[in-house]
C-alpha cells in the first residue's frame, strides 16, 4: 500500500489488492496453460501438479501472514507444528524449480518421508 495515498475508506484498500489478485490470477492460468504446450502436465489429474501447488502456496503464504499479524495459526494447533507444516507446503517450489518432471508426486513422496522420518 505505500506506492499509493493514504487510504480515505474500505475501497482505496480493497481495490488495489482486487487488482493485484485478478492479475496474479491471470497470470498463473497463463502460465498453467503454457504448461500444456510444453507438455508438463501429469494426464491423470488427481496426480498433475498445478492445483496442489497453488493451494500449497497458498497455504504456505497465509501462514507467513497469521505469523506476522499474530494471529492464531492454520495449519495446527501448536506454534512448532503449523511452522512445520508452513515449511512442508513450501518445498513443493522446490521440487517445481528443480524442474522433476512430476513435482507433486516428488513433494509428495518428500513429506511421507518427512512423517517417517527417513
Amino acid at each position: 500500500m505505500h506506492a499509493f495515498h493514504t487510504p480515505k475508506d474500505w475501497d482505496d484498500v480493497w481495490d488495489p489488492v482486487l487488482m493485484r489478485y485478478r492479475m496474479v490470477y491471470a497470470w498463473t492460468h497463463v502460465f498453467n496453460m503454457l504448461r500444456f504446450a510444453f507438455d508438463d502436465v501429469h494426464h491423470a489429474e488427481d496426480k498433475d501438479w498445478f492445483k496442489p501447488f497453488v493451494a500449497a502456496m497458498c497455504a504456505w503464504q497465509e501462514h507467513k501472514y497469521r505469523n506476522v499479524l499474530g494471529m492464531p495459526p492454520s495449519l495446527g494447533d501448536a506454534r512448532f507444528g503449523a511452522d512445520l507444516r508452513a515449511l512442508m507446503m513450501s518445498g513443493f517450489i522446490d521440487c517445481v524449480m528443480e524442474g522433476i518432471r512430476y513435482p507433486y508426486l516428488e513433494w509428495r513422496d518428500r513429506i511421507q518421508k518427512l512423517e517417517r522420518g527417513d
